[in-house]
């Protein structure tokens, strides 16, 4: 038989539980990029156009894609521009993980690409 300390001993730690696993800490969201200087196009090495509903949610999207592939988002420029870099041997996954955000055109690019590559992706609805 359960006697009454008992009983509240076990109450206690089942509601402490039932609390920990409840409210659990949310992750903050990434810190929003800074707006940097406008960038010159001789500054970026590709400059991509891609056409989204939503540029909130792309612009997190590319933010993940960038986190994963071992990218920087360096900010952000005039509209909905991100200014970023990525290595080059993570650019071609860069571009097919764009297109899975929305679709894409290439508006401007080098013919040879350097080590980091820096690309201008701008956001359009």
């Amino acid at each position: 038989m359960l006697d009454w300390q008992s009983y509240s001993t076990f109450q206690a730690t089942a509601s402490r539980i039932a609390l920990s696993e409840r409210w659990r800490p949310i992750p903050p969201e990434p810190a929003a990029p800074h707006l940097i200087s406008p960038v010159k196009a001789s500054e970026t090495d590709v400059v991509v156009q891609i056409s989204v509903r939503d540029r909130d949610v792309a612009e997190r999207n590319v933010n993940t894609l960038l986190v994963r592939l071992g990218g920087t988002n360096l900010g952000q420029a005039e509209g909905a521009t991100i200014i970023a870099v990525v290595p080059q041997s993570s650019y071609g996954e860069f571009t097919r993980g764009l297109a899975q955000i929305g679709s894409w055109n290439l508006e401007a690019s080098r013919s040879s690409l350097p080590d980091p590559v820096h690309v201008a992706v701008r956001l359009a609805k």
